[in-house]
């Protein structure tokens, strides 16, 4: 999408916004990474991770990004961060930018649906997530099929396509899903000795949620999961490979030798805390 076409999506999305907060009255708007959901007159949270925007341009480009988000984001009451301030963060330079917005910032801690069961993890099972826009979701799905054809251990793989009803076969040992509910997903990827995904955002939340070693392959053309693949590996969270260059034989060989740090990353959320705080607020508003 061109940028006259995303700033009219925010046009569109924030008439739609007034029209409703008219008519239902809120008191107040979360709005997750949608910069269009904000009010004048009503206190207005967004919520992101990205503050540097990563372009394969260099830091030029990243400045002119950067200070277009900043003034859409600056419109609004607080930003809340997914993130950890420190050597612990997750996402480096896309939420710990030099010069901050102008709003006040709160990093909230990591987000993540999945959480730790105690399952058993299995040697030699794999988890397979393959997700983000085609063609490339379709290049690495096809990088998958013909390595794990030759994989002598077990995986279950999701294709990431929930609408789609055509379905690859499965085997006893390597199952195929398009999709899999949260909870079905939660215990496959406990079951995992490894993870194999895409090096989205969210993904790298929740497998930091369950501690797993992970194999991370970086969507090509999307600079910010370029970053994030480099950036994890830089800091021992996760193994990466460029798209190119990935088998699963090579990948699994170099993950055994692979020194993980992945203790240092749990789940804390302060999400709850931030809501109450936030909510406590504008009761004391009101009085």
């Amino acid at each position: 999408m061109q940028t006259p076409q995303i700033l009219q999506a925010i046009k569109n999305e924030n008439a739609w916004l007034k029209k409703v907060v008219e008519e239902h009255h809120f008191d107040a708007i979360i709005a997750d990474n949608r910069f269009g959901l904000y009010h004048p007159s009503v206190p207005c949270i967004f919520i992101t991770h990205q503050l540097t925007i990563k372009t394969p341009f260099g830091k030029w480009s990243e400045k002119i990004l950067q200070n277009k988000n900043y003034r859409l984001i600056n419109r609004f009451s607080e930003c809340w961060v997914p993130d950890e301030v420190g050597e612990n963060n997750l996402a480096g330079e896309l939420s710990h930018p030099s010069m901050p917005p102008g709003l006040p910032v709160h990093y909230i801690g990591f987000l993540s649906r999945l959480k730790k069961n105690d399952i058993g993890e299995q040697k030699g099972r794999l988890f397979i997530s393959l997700s983000g826009p085609e063609p490339q979701r379709t290049v690495f799905e096809n990088l998958i099929i013909r390595d794990i054809a030759h994989y002598r251990g077990t995986a279950t793989i999701v294709r990431g396509l929930p609408a789609d009803v055509n379905l690859i076969p499965s085997t006893n040992d390597i199952r195929f899903f398009n999709h899999l509910p949260a909870a079905e997903m939660n215990d496959e990827m406990e079951k995992a000795e490894y993870v194999i995904s895409r090096s989205g955002y969210s993904t790298v939340m929740d497998i930091a949620a369950l501690g797993k070693k992970s194999i991370l392959v970086a969507t090509p053309g999307q600079s910010e999961q370029e970053y994030l693949a480099k950036y994890l590996m830089q800091k021992k969270f996760a193994l990466s490979f460029d798209q190119d260059e990935f088998s699963i034989r090579e990948a699994l060989e170099k993950a055994v030798h692979f020194e993980y740090k992945m203790n240092e990353y749990s789940i804390h959320s302060k999400l709850s805390s931030f809501i109450e705080s936030f909510l406590s607020k504008l009761c004391n508003d009101k009085l």
